[in-house]
């Protein structure tokens, strides 16, 4: 509200510096009062519907049960973490849920949670002696949380473009603290690709657990770019591990995926975790 009211007398003073015209002025201040005082007075925005990722199932009662344990219209994106009346734990991000974790351990676990601690069992599976570990994308922090778990790994930096949801992921509580009180933990604001350009850091183990390829700023981080950018940083023998989820995906999206992996990388393995979610290992 205050950035909108700043670009309205923005757009006033510089009207009455090339208009004459002083009623269409005044008018026009007027209208300008009375929207921002409509939108301010009338207009109470509910986080459920906010959260509700109307866009994809043409409802607005995905949340309508929910308890809202947390909103924030971020720097990139609006993250929400709700409580749903079966104790699952699920992060958004614009609507769209990113991480389920069952908080009442007396019922079945989320399926995220396999698919979350896959990525850095299978990983760890596969370069045993890794020590240093870079994990992109925050999410419930469940991955980092896994990976921290090996004693011998020296370090995990963590790297998430949205401050808003790493403090959306503190309220997972016991099922992601290593991520956030181990001191080995080091997680970054910060632009994946950007992080790459402006660090030398070499790790053994680059796990990346992005969104859904078609949320607005994720492709970026399913092109060969990146990956060429990511092998410039792993050790020569480093291992790559990449969550990839299949639904609302089509196979020509898929296979441009896998060719931009294979471009760049010597060796890629593919794992099915369920119907709908794969493991990419490079």
């Amino acid at each position: 509200m205050f950035g909108a009211i700043l670009d309205i007398v923005l757009g006033l003073v510089l009207l009455s510096r090339v208009s004459e015209d002083r009623r269409s002025l005044q008018m026009c201040a007027v209208a300008s009062i009375a929207a921002l005082a409509l939108v301010l007075f009338a207009f109470n925005p509910d986080p459920k519907l906010l959260a509700s990722g109307v866009y994809r199932f043409g409802n607005t009662d995905t949340l309508e049960t929910a308890e809202m344990r947390y909103y924030e219209d971020g720097k990139t994106a609006s993250i929400a973490l709700s409580e749903h009346a079966n104790a699952a734990l699920i992060v958004s991000t614009n609507g769209k849920s990113d991480a389920a974790i069952q908080a009442d351990r007396s019922r079945p676990y989320a399926a995220d949670e396999i698919t979350m601690t896959m990525l850095g069992a299978m990983g760890l599976a596969y370069k045993s002696d890794a020590a240093r570990v870079a994990n992109i994308g925050m999410g419930s922090g469940m991955t980092t949380h896994v990976v921290l778990a090996k004693s011998e790994i020296a370090a995990v930096d963590t790297i998430e473009i949205e401050p808003a949801m790493v403090e959306a992921s503190r309220l997972f509580g016991e099922f992601v603290a290593r991520a956030h009180e181990d001191p080995r933990s080091n997680i970054v604001i910060e632009d994946a690709k950007i992080f790459f350009s402006l660090h030398n850091s070499i790790y053994d183990l680059n796990i990346a657990e992005p969104s859904n390829p078609w949320v607005s700023g994720v492709a970026s981080l399913f092109s060969t770019e990146f990956y060429r950018r990511v092998t410039g940083h792993l050790e020569y023998d480093g291992i790559f591990v990449q969550w990839i989820q299949l639904y609302e995906f089509n196979d020509e999206l898929a296979t441009s995926i896998l060719k931009a992996l294979s471009e760049n990388f010597s060796d890629v393995i593919i794992f099915a975790i369920d119907d709908g979610n794969i493991l990419l290992i490079a």
